[in-house]
């Protein structure tokens, strides 16, 4: 059941950001609890310096825009290949819809697995750092954040994140010729550099 929902998170990062699934996976223990998770934050020190309020320049809109290849509903083919927490080969199937929201200022993305495990990400654009900040949550009570950058020659979003345990989760989603497939890889590594996770598969939007 695990591989499931870790599965639904990190290809609903492939449009709301991928390293946060494995973070989800290895912060949220079997039992459901969050044991390891970062302290809760109050509401003047949320922890996102990326969520200030900004004028829609030129630059912000060009950020924004990156995104916008990620947009539509999607059918998704994953991997889980052998490592530590996955032992054994599986493949499974997501759908996955990403839209606009908040006057097109966040990508909002929702993944439903085979089996019905649900989840949903946010993903924008930081002014200031140049990159793309994702925020992931699942029907577990799973949360984490990672960030990504966006490379125009080799058309690849690659993202990056790290748990307070140490782990690394790096992902890559590289859009092949046609705009409506994408190639993803995910690795998990721990503290030892140890392999932990790791999956890939493909993404392919519907056309109507």
């Amino acid at each position: 059941m695990h591989s499931r929902w870790i599965l639904t998170l990190l290809l609903g990062m492939l449009f709301g950001g991928a390293a946060g699934a494995g973070a989800v996976y290895l912060l949220v223990r079997p039992n459901g609890s969050s044991e390891g998770m970062p302290p809760t934050r109050t509401s003047t020190d949320h922890g996102f310096p990326f969520l200030k309020g900004r004028p829609r320049t030129p630059e912000l809109e060009d950020g924004l825009r990156v995104l916008d290849q990620f947009v539509g509903t999607w059918e998704a083919e994953e991997t889980l290949l052998p490592a530590e927490r996955t032992p054994v080969e599986k493949r499974h199937r997501v759908e996955i819809t990403a839209e606009w929201v908040l006057n097109r200022r966040f990508l909002l993305t929702r993944t439903r697995h085979e089996g019905g495990t649900e989840g949903f990400a946010l993903r924008t654009y930081d002014l200031e750092k140049k990159d793309y900040p994702y925020l992931t949550f699942n029907g577990h009570g799973g949360f984490s954040q990672a960030r990504g950058r966006w490379d125009e020659t080799t058309t690849t979003m690659t993202t990056e994140g790290t748990t307070p345990e140490g782990y690394t989760s790096v992902t890559s989603y590289a859009r092949s010729p046609d705009p409506n497939t994408f190639q993803n890889n995910l690795k998990i590594t721990d503290e030892r550099g140890k392999l932990v996770f790791q999956s890939q598969g493909k993404a392919t939007r519907r056309v109507k």
